[in-house]
């Protein structure tokens, strides 16, 4: 998945500068936000087996241990061409944690009894894929629609702390989403406030998971250059319900503050 990202990224921005006569948002043709993300995880999920088929729901924390609090670094990439743009980001967290089973816990195609000290590690990864056209596009103010995807792509593993038995499970579904994003520009002060919130109901659409994931975030380009710092607040929520796969409905929110870069 990773080397997917950046491969897209690449040729991305290899075309972007290939088009440099071409006007665009904010005076660049390229802007990246590389920020440090303090997220807190919560959720549930539910897994199916070869042999032993649905198995039990289990809760991240409670069920098994996973500390919910992490660190991690996201991206955004954005590529300008006139009004138009386009969005790839991209982030992935792992969390592991311990605890004791209070009740038989069915994971993948393994029974862990009542009372089984376990080992448990879970990984996320959201990757972003979105087109967006500025209605508004001035010096000031910009607002625009977003139309994409969002890839979730989940792994849990759950191992016995006495024992040999260990099991795990792979999510992955991708799911289009639309949103909206508007930018405003403090003239001769180099800061820039940002607002994006995008997603997609599975009520509204015969898919097998829903997104939301929303942010707000203050850059200040140093001298208005083309280096800045970023600090923000993001909110991601996905849940996947997929029949040969399981079920997850997880939750991630936190600030975050980081670097940035345009020309």
């Amino acid at each position: 998945m990773r080397r997917i990202v950046v491969r897209c990224g690449v040729a991305a921005l290899l075309a972007c500068i290939s088009v440099r006569n071409v006007a665009a948002s904010e005076g660049s043709f390229f802007a990246a936000q590389i920020n440090y993300w303090a997220n807190s995880l919560d959720g549930e999920g539910r897994t199916v087996g070869d042999t032993l088929g649905a198995g039990t729901p289990f809760d991240l924390e409670d069920t098994l241990g996973i500390v919910e609090d992490d660190k991690l670094p996201a991206a955004d990439l954005w590529f300008n061409f006139g009004r138009s743009s386009f969005l790839l980001s991209y982030y992935d967290a792992t969390h592991s944690g311990a605890s004791v089973l209070e009740a038989d816990l069915v994971f993948g195609d393994t029974l862990f009894p009542s009372g089984a000290a376990v080992d448990s590690e879970f990984g996320m990864s959201l990757a972003k894929l979105q087109y967006n056209f500025r209605f508004i596009d001035d010096d000031v103010v910009g607002f625009g629609l977003l139309v994409g995807a969002d890839l979730l792509e989940a792994e849990g593993r759950v191992a016995g702390s006495a024992s040999s038995a260990v099991a795990g499970t792979e999510f992955s579904d991708p799911i289009p989403v639309l949103g909206l994003n508007l930018t405003i520009r403090i003239p001769d002060t180099g800061l820039t406030l940002y607002f994006e919130g995008s997603g997609m109901s599975a009520s509204l659409i015969d898919v097998g998971g829903s997104a939301l994931d929303a942010q707000a975030r203050l850059t200040w380009y140093l001298l208005e250059g083309p280096f800045g710092l970023s600090a923000g607040y993001r909110y991601v929520q996905a849940d996947a319900d997929l029949e040969d796969e399981g079920s997850l409905d997880v939750e991630q929110a936190g600030y975050y503050a980081g670097i940035a870069v345009r020309f």
